[in-house]
């Protein structure tokens, strides 16, 4: 007798591997969190990395000193 892999209900019918869209939804989103290449995480670690960085050269525009919108901030080459 098959069982959902999340909450070990017992299939029935047509069901493969999930009793509910609960239970497939759970472990789509487990599976997704634990992954470092999703979009999510390629962005999340960028922002952080742009953040580090703005600290790391002083918190703004090196000619202006404008630090209102990062998004506006861009590194080059020195």
């Amino acid at each position: 007798m098959k069982t959902c892999t999340i909450c070990s209900n017992t299939l029935q019918g047509q069901q493969q591997k999930y009793c509910s869209n609960k239970c497939k939804q759970k472990d789509h989103y487990h599976r997704v969190k634990e992954q470092t290449n999703t979009y999510h995480s390629q962005t999340t670690r960028a922002l952080r990395r742009k953040l580090k960085l703005i600290a790391m050269m002083g918190g703004g525009c090196a000619n202006c000193s404008y630090s209102t919108n990062i998004s506006a901030l861009h590194f080059h080459h020195t």
